[in-house]
């Protein structure tokens, strides 16, 4: 049996110069992404779904118990990263 495909949609030179443009503009604004090296890319934290439970446990202990954590640890960005 021959499966139609689930999305099919023709691609206008308007919608390809459209979505250039929008790469574009993405590239500039997040340039600081764009530009890390090999070693950088390597370097960053890479969370799985084995993680994320122990992730979401360790930011609730954190909010219950700010004292835990020294003082110069934000525990509000790594918040703000996992959402």
């Amino acid at each position: 049996m021959i499966r139609k495909p689930w999305l099919s949609a023709p691609v206008t030179p308007q919608h390809s110069s459209l979505a250039a443009a929008s790469l574009g503009s993405l590239k500039t604004s997040f340039s600081f992404l764009v530009n890390l090296t090999p070693e950088d890319k390597a370097s960053c934290l890479k969370v799985g779904n084995v993680q994320l439970g122990m992730l979401d446990q360790v930011k609730r202990i954190c909010n219950q118990n700010p004292d835990v954590m020294p003082r110069y640890h934000d525990i509000v960005e790594p918040c703000r990263d996992r959402e």
